[in-house]
């Protein structure tokens, strides 16, 4: 079994939790109120900031060429293509730059920042590949399975958000950094499969309450 087969394994529940979160859920269905997805919108912002970070660390610690080169598109993805899709909304909802500029991470999105950055800095290049992929890869699954909801890519407000991670371009990411994992971890010790795996799980955890904090709209 392949490493992110056997990741995915131990987290499909929790993202099973996601997928069916009612902020996931208000997406789909269109019903989601617009305050909570501006809110959402601010911290997704926030915490895209750091998210790119982890990947440049990816860079420091690549061994070849072509490795470096990949995760420098992925820091240039995410700060040109995935932030494309909060422009996007960030002019519907009247969200200024100075507005960015003034607001503060939640409680949980610098908790899951931080813990991300952590083991990118102290990690191998291995820990930094399952840090970041919990939130691609459990987004991509989130916007296939909304995707799926009639009328719900035609939203007029939310089907921008669902054909984002549903793209090809987005797809693509994701399954590269699958196969980077895969392909590093091929013959993998044992013991360090299992530090891999609550990575995975302590990140997919985080991703939930990413998505309850939003709901809720906590500080």
């Amino acid at each position: 079994m392949k490493t992110s087969q056997y990741l995915y394994e131990s987290v499909k529940d929790i993202w099973e939790d996601c997928c069916n979160h009612p902020f996931v859920q208000g997406i789909g269905h269109g019903t989601l109120d617009i305050d909570k997805f501006r809110f959402y919108t601010v911290q997704d912002y926030l915490y895209l900031l750091d998210y790119a970070k982890v990947f440049a660390m990816g860079i420091i610690k690549s061994t070849n060429e072509e490795t470096m080169r990949e995760f420098s598109n992925m820091v240039n993805d995410i700060l040109n293509n995935e932030m494309s899709i909060h422009n996007g909304y960030m002019k519907k909802l009247n969200i200024t730059k100075e507005e960015l500029k003034n607001s503060k991470p939640s409680l949980s999105n610098t908790s899951y920042t931080s813990y991300m950055l952590s083991k990118a800095t102290t990690g191998s290049l291995a820990e930094i590949a399952v840090t970041v992929l919990s939130c691609g890869w459990s987004y991509q699954i989130i916007g296939e399975r909304l995707s799926k909801i009639p009328g719900s890519t035609e939203h007029e407000f939310y089907g921008d958000w669902i054909k984002g991670y549903t793209s090809k371009s987005y797809k693509d990411t994701v399954i590269w950094n699958i196969n980077l994992l895969d392909q590093i971890t091929e013959n993998c010790p044992k013991e360090q499969l299992e530090i891999l795996k609550e990575i995975f799980i302590i990140t997919s955890k985080y991703e939930y309450m990413f998505w309850d904090m939003a709901y809720k709209k906590e500080m």
